[in-house]
């Protein structure tokens, strides 16, 4: 699906059906917001008070542009080749890594947790937010230059904790990330449809969770390997 013009019906599906709620379609044009996507400008922007979950959904683009998310914004382990469409602002972490990336412009000017951006084919860490509040992890890329944090400081752009280009912290988002995708594996080959959030593990998995109540236990083939969520 590609990022153009949408119908308020188009967008308020596309967002119904992948869980996102709840959200409010802010029309830029005018002073109102028009709750449950009723109505939209034509530079209207989706901001949503809660995470945003895109994770090993196949997406090819985010054909809906964001503006606000009070949470974290996840969208790793798709088939993205562009950040257009990314919140401005997101008030967690901001995983976009294993996807198809070959360029941050269009990322968040403002993220308050992590930014992590690993496994893609990223020449150069040009677009990254101009403030990052928590760690900018970018492992795994064919960097041509990895500048440092007082590098980028130089540039206007400001990482309040690490700049990570080589090894995956133990606390950062990134390791939540690469332990939640390890314990989905179970699910990885499963026919159903769409692609299911494991509940037990990933940044808000239950450890006690019962997996014979999830709607794709029939189709889990190692739900007992399923790992503990990591503590943040």
């Amino acid at each position: 699906m590609k990022n153009t013009r949408m119908s308020v019906d188009e967008i308020k599906s596309w967002l119904d059906t992948r869980g996102i709620e709840p959200y409010t379609i802010k029309d830029e044009g005018a002073p109102e917001e028009y709750s449950n996507g009723y109505s939209i400008g034509e530079n209207g922007k989706i901001n949503v008070a809660g995470n945003v979950i895109l994770a090993l959904g196949g997406e090819e683009s985010l054909p809906v542009n964001f503006g606000e998310i009070t949470g974290d914004f996840i969208c790793f382990g798709n088939k993205l080749t562009t950040l257009k469409g990314a919140p401005d602002i997101v008030g967690g972490n901001f995983i976009c890594c294993d996807n198809q990336l070959t360029s941050l412009v269009g990322a968040p000017a403002y993220v308050v947790g992590d930014f992590a951006c690993c496994n893609n084919q990223l020449t150069s860490v040009n677009g990254v937010s101009e403030n990052t509040f928590g760690n900018f992890i970018c492992v795994n890329n064919p960097l041509t230059t990895m500048p440092s944090k007082s590098d980028l400081e130089k540039r206007g752009v400001l990482v309040h904790r690490q700049v990570i280009y080589h090894i995956i912290p133990d606390n950062g988002a990134c390791d939540v990330l690469h332990k939640s995708k390890e314990a989905k594996t179970g699910l990885a080959t499963s026919p159903y449809a769409p692609p299911v959030i494991c509940q037990k593990v990933g940044f808000f998995g239950d450890e006690n969770f019962d997996c014979t109540t999830c709607d794709a236990h029939s189709h889990c083939t190692q739900p007992e390997k399923n790992i503990k969520p990591h503590n943040k």
